[in-house]
């Protein structure tokens, strides 16, 4: 059984947001939409609102660089984090990409663990782990585990 869970205790945690993520994004979403119905938070699901932001303006004449894409995401993770009682499921990539991470320095950020990754996705994984203040293994998690830690915060 692999449990890990840490804290790190020089940043400030803003309990106005939770941000799970993870390389199982179906599990992602799903964790996090149980989760904010049992504490009465909102659920984002931040890969999707992004694609639903691209997919409004395509009307408008816009060349989808890199640089502008980059924009965008930047603005849906700011606008993200400024939102209060809301958990975001974000992907793997979206995390890492762009060093999300430091826009969600002062959100309680949880990483699921997937033990069952081949050698580039587990290093993936770890470098995410950096940047997250918990982590719990997929197989062990339990929303009554994460519930406990947000009220120890509060």
């Amino acid at each position: 059984m692999f449990f890990f869970a840490k804290i790190i205790i020089t940043m400030e945690v803003d309990m106005n947001n939770i941000t799970i993520v993870g390389m199982d994004n179906d599990f992602i979403k799903m964790f996090a939409q149980k989760l904010a119905e049992e504490i009465g938070y909102k659920y984002v699901d931040a890969n999707e609102q992004f694609d639903k932001d691209l997919l409004a303006n395509l009307d408008y004449p816009m060349y989808l660089v890199d640089e502008i894409l980059v924009q965008k995401e930047n603005l849906l993770i700011n606008n993200l984090v400024k939102k209060e009682k809301v958990i975001i499921s974000m992907s793997d990539d979206m995390f890492l990409s762009n060093e999300h991470y430091k826009i969600l320095e002062n959100s309680l950020t949880i990483l699921i663990l997937d033990e069952k990754l081949g050698k580039i996705k587990k290093n993936i994984q770890n470098s995410i782990k950096k940047h997250v203040k918990f982590a719990f293994a997929k197989n062990d998690i339990k929303t009554e585990d994460v519930i406990k830690i947000i009220r120890g915060l509060l």
